[in-house]
């Protein structure tokens, strides 16, 4: 089994200083389902994955521990359309904003 979603399901819960109860509460699902997912006792399925990743704003790739970068989703998109480095800094401020 994959332990880089388990060590970053851990450090998400951990950063948010949530239990497991409530990263369970969060992402909809039974304390043990995620208990499983974050102990690595059961493999995230597919569509799981990207409903965790979207309640969270980041890629799946983070997740799963592919990918260090926690930018979001739009930030992302943001630098494949080539904006300036200037208006991504200042779109960047505003999510942050809304991320906690």
């Amino acid at each position: 089994m994959n332990q880089a979603h388990t060590n970053r399901l851990l450090e998400i819960r951990n950063n948010r200083q949530w239990t497991v109860q409530e990263a369970a509460d969060f992402y909809g699902l039974y304390k043990s389902t995620y208990a499983n997912y974050e102990y690595g006792r059961r493999k995230i399925p597919s569509h799981t994955l990207l409903a965790m990743a979207e309640k969270l704003n980041v890629t799946a790739e983070y997740i799963l521990g592919e990918d260090d970068d926690p930018a979001t989703k739009i930030l992302k998109l943001l630098k494949v359309a080539q904006i300036s480095m200037e208006d991504e800094e200042e779109i960047a401020k505003i999510l942050n904003k809304y991320k906690k």
